[in-house]
């Protein structure tokens, strides 16, 4: 699972697709698991949307700068 998840960090690199489509794209998959198993839907202006948005953008930005470093050693 970690290795898959890797590879999906390696494809939807920054210098490809760009940061704010990776944060849409999770928010979006956070967004329909909510609804999923809570049956609650995110409003996209709501505090826990912009909370979902910032959490996702540091996620992948902390990935994209330390995945490479950590290939390295």
């Amino acid at each position: 699972m970690k290795s898959y998840f890797l590879f999906l960090v390696d494809v939807f690199s920054f210098k490809r697709v760009g940061k704010w489509w990776i944060t849409f794209l999770l928010f979006a998959f956070l967004n329909l698991g909510m609804e999923l198993v809570w049956g609650m839907r995110i409003e996209l202006f709501s505090l826990y949307a912009i909370g979902s948005y910032l959490i996702a953008w540091l996620v992948m930005h902390h990935l994209v700068y330390f995945i490479p470093k950590l290939k390295q050693h």
